[in-house]
């Protein structure tokens, strides 16, 4: 969720700064944006790591 979150941000900001009208709060919240959606790749490869260590990413057997 917060890799969609940051692009979100990173999206609505970016508009507004391209058009001329943007100001540094723009431009700090793209960074905060793309801190948030880093951080949230960051927990997805953890939990991914930790997933494939249990085990569990075998396919089933019938």
């Amino acid at each position: 969720m917060p890799v969609i979150v940051g692009l979100v941000v990173i999206g609505y900001q970016v508009s507004a700064f391209t058009d001329g009208v943007g100001t540094w709060a723009n431009g700090a919240m793209i960074a905060l944006g793309g801190a948030v959606a880093l951080w949230g790749l960051a927990g997805l490869r953890k939990d991914y790591a930790a997933h494939r260590a249990a085990g569990q990413d075998e396919q089933p057997t019938s």
